[in-house]
């Protein structure tokens, strides 16, 4: 790995309530294959092979739940369709699909933590 240009991003972690419930949404919800689960630590792979981790605070660190403090984007193929699908799995969403002045078309939706996930789409 080339490190001479400066760090490259290897992780996003996300600090969660319960990691198993997480893991569930994330996996089951919205179709991210499971990495490695140890217990309070899940790292799960979207499907560009990007990891992210989901994490749960325990005695002595000092992470905590904080929604709202960050958002997600993931890219689709299609918005709507796949507000569709994944509104069939429960997943409630905070905003519909609109399109935004940046020629996008976006829909948030929370995880179960509250943090703010959107997918998204050129128009």
């Amino acid at each position: 790995m080339d490190l001479s240009t400066g760090p490259n991003l290897d992780l996003i972690t996300v600090i969660v309530r319960d990691t198993r419930r997480s893991k569930d949404f994330y996996v089951e919800k919205l179709g991210f294959k499971l990495k490695t689960d140890a217990g309070e630590f899940v790292s799960i792979l979207t499907p560009n092979k990007f990891p992210i981790g989901l994490h749960t605070p325990h005695k002595g660190h000092i992470h905590k739940v904080a929604p709202n403090s960050f958002q997600l984007e993931f890219a689709v193929d299609d918005v709507d369709a796949w507000y569709k699908r994944l509104k069939k799995k429960g997943v409630r969403f905070s905003q519909r699909p609109k399109n935004t002045p940046w020629k996008e078309r976006e829909a948030e939706l929370k995880d179960p933590d509250g943090h703010t996930l959107i997918i998204s789409s050129p128009v």
